[in-house]
């Protein structure tokens, strides 16, 4: 449960990623959680962590073009956070999971 204390949860940054980073990304990307379930076991987020030097615990990504798997072109997205205010002022998290993706080794 967030504390007072623990603020760090809302500042979260919105990090536009350009082609050329997203290819970087995806160049790393074997297949995804759509075609090969059994092996997708990175977060796409993580690869684009690499890449940008971001820090994961405050980054969200906001792609210029849409990402796809390299073998069955189903679309590789990024997870968020989404605040929302709920009745009576209370405010709350939805935190939308990003795509899982095998890696290609090395």
């Amino acid at each position: 449960m967030k504390t007072r204390d623990d603020v760090r949860w809302e500042k979260r940054r919105s990090v536009s990623v350009d082609e050329r980073t997203l290819q970087e990304a995806q160049d790393n990307v074997a297949s995804c959680e759509v075609c090969t379930p059994d092996e997708a076991d990175t977060l796409f987020d993580d690869l684009l962590d690499a890449v940008t030097g971001c820090d994961p615990r405050t980054t969200d990504y906001v792609l210029s073009v849409p990402a796809r798997c390299p073998q069955c072109d189903a679309p590789v997205r990024t997870g968020r956070w989404e605040w929302v205010t709920e009745s009576g002022g209370k405010r709350a998290v939805w935190i939308v999971p990003g795509t899982m993706v095998s890696t290609v080794s090395g």
